[in-house]
């Protein structure tokens, strides 16, 4: 092979490894994030914005911008790949927004806002407008659903104390005990809705207005199951669903075990009735092939 030759070919090699190196680089995403204050969506300049980004249930290198006078971010040269999922998250005046998984839109661009609120205190503007508890009986457990819609009439963010004095929390919630398999669902991701013991908090604050919270688990079958729940907020409509006919209901007296910094109460899974109706609602079981439906209704404060 004479020089020529070789120069020739190698020529081409490098050629060949050019246009790999491009056809790579074609993968790299570009993220847009935009980081808006309250309801008027005025930008927040620089402000810290983390991208997160998810392989299965491990986090792999992200990065970290500060956004510009018009509240904007980009990420460029992230690497995509189907296994990949990406949220963007941030932290303001103390308390934590995450969203994501980020989307591609309809034209193929990852774009993803981030709303936040100044933090406010104010316990007496937050309610769950409606609590309902469904419970279905398989051979491993009851599977429990349940789907809070909370209500802040507030003009801030409530973030109010979490299970101790180190801790800030938004939601709050008294679960059963000895829960299995807990999984976050709508308006949580993983990370931001933890279950220690028997206390639920949410690491994001309630923002104003409505939003729902969802998350499921399991309670191992045993003689006595206890569904007990522990409200620190108030409830206007309370539901319980019971899909098993066989499952019965005993009831217990309403009791006193609620924090001093928030005012809850432990609610047993029945209750009194005519405690109910004192307080002007009432409760009830309907029972049918189909299983026991068991509801509360309340009226609001």
């Amino acid at each position: 092979m004479d020089r020529h030759t070789r120069a020739s070919r190698a020529l081409i090699v490098a050629a060949f490894l050019a246009a790999g190196s491009l056809a790579g680089s074609a993968h790299a995403l570009v993220i847009e994030g935009r980081v808006y204050k309250g309801f008027d969506h005025a930008p927040v300049a620089n402000q810290k914005v983390t991208l997160h980004v998810v392989r299965g249930t491990e986090e792999v290198p992200g990065a970290t911008k500060t956004t510009g006078a018009d509240g904007k971010v980009r990420f460029e040269n992230i690497p995509d790949g189907n296994n990949l999922e990406f949220y963007m998250a941030t932290e303001y005046a103390g308390a934590f927004y995450t969203e994501g998984p980020i989307r591609p839109g309809p034209d193929g661009s990852y774009r993803q806002e981030l709303t936040v609120f100044d933090v406010g205190h104010e316990l007496d503007k937050v309610e769950v407008s409606n609590h309902h508890i469904i419970v279905e009986r398989k051979d491993d457990g009851l599977h429990v659903n349940e789907i809070l819609i909370v209500d802040n009439s507030a003009p801030t963010a409530y973030l109010g104390m979490g299970t101790s004095h180190a801790d800030k929390a938004g939601i709050r919630l008294g679960l059963p005990a000895s829960i299995k398999a807990f999984e976050p669902g709508m308006g949580a991701e993983e990370g931001t809705l933890i279950a220690q013991g028997r206390e639920l908090m949410s690491t994001r604050p309630v923002p104003p207005g409505q939003r729902p919270l969802s998350f499921t688990y399991h309670v191992p079958l045993s003689g006595n199951m206890d569904l007990s729940h522990r409200f620190y907020f108030p409830t206007r409509t309370f539901v319980i669903m019971i899909d098993d006919p066989k499952l019965k209901l005993e009831s217990k007296a309403l009791t006193y075990a609620g924090s001093r910094e928030q005012g809850g109460t432990g609610l047993g899974l029945s209750i009194v009735k005519h405690l109910a109706q004192a307080m002007g609602g009432d409760v009830g079981v309907e029972s049918g092939a189909a299983g026991s439906r068991f509801w509360v209704r309340l009226p609001a404060a």
